[in-house]
């Protein structure tokens, strides 16, 4: 079953209700600014979070703000596998918890793209009286979760809050880190061979007189000296947690 569903006619509100202008706040500033001034959310679409009980019983109900995924699709995501892992990981909230993905376009309206709801940013509204309430929902309410995905959102409400993390480098046992450390250093090993290679090759058409042949090979290296830089700067921290243990072992 899809993400989003239509909803059925006359249907009371639900949790996993998608809703749109609704006129949504947040804090303008940081609160060390004197952020108490309220902006609006853009674009103005939220997803129901309370519970079906509260949104009967109580004024106001909590929703979470709906966002458009930013950025194109990964340029290396082409064959069906990585284009399953890749929808898969969206749903899953793979590298992004508070993230509670929605698929592609939301029914009526008027942006396209993929969505999700933003569990890091919930606001709460006030609802009308019943009558007005049911009169608003006709031209308000675009969509609904299917049933399976209002379970999941169960599960996703809970751990977006309720995973605390681990420390990036110190979680690991000695043995795993090590392991971590060495792979690091073999690829970037291999980053600075290709980059010295890719060097030579430039010096060699510079020196026959075929410099029209380096643009490319000039991009390369950019590329990979990029690369490795990168992979350098990011088992600099894992380097130092070895070393750091290494001490406390001393």
């Amino acid at each position: 079953m899809p993400i989003l569903i239509e909803v059925r006619e006359n249907s009371p509100l639900n949790q996993g209700d998608i809703l749109k202008d609704i006129a949504l706040f947040q804090t303008d500033s940081n609160w060390a600014q004197g952020g108490g001034q309220p902006r609006t959310v853009k674009p103005p679409v939220c997803m129901v979070l309370s519970r079906p009980c509260a949104v009967l019983h109580k004024p106001q109900i909590v929703v979470a703000s709906i966002e458009r995924v930013k950025g194109q699709t990964p340029k290396d995501v082409k064959s069906f596998a990585q284009v399953k892992q890749y929808l898969e990981e969206l749903r899953d909230g793979f590298d992004s918890p508070d993230r509670f993905y929605l698929g592609h376009d939301i029914p009526t309206l008027a942006q396209s793209g993929r969505f999700f709801a933003r569990l890091d940013s919930l606001c709460t509204i006030r609802l009308p009286d019943s009558d007005a309430l049911a009169r608003l929902l006709s031209s308000h309410r675009v969509a609904t979760l299917s049933d399976e995905f209002r379970r999941d959102l169960h599960r996703r409400i809970f751990s977006a809050f309720a995973a605390l993390g681990f420390d990036d480098c110190g979680w690991y046992s000695n043995r795993d880190l090590d392991w971590l450390i060495k792979a690091g250093e073999a690829e970037g090993c291999q980053l600075d061979s290709l980059v010295r290679e890719k060097e030579q090759t430039i010096a060699k058409n510079r020196s026959s007189g075929m410099e029209d042949k380096n643009t490319a090979s000039a991009a390369e290296v950019r590329k990979l000296q990029s690369d490795l830089q990168s992979i350098l700067e990011e088992l600099k921290a894992y380097n130092e947690e070895s070393a750091k243990r290494q001490r406390a072992a001393d």
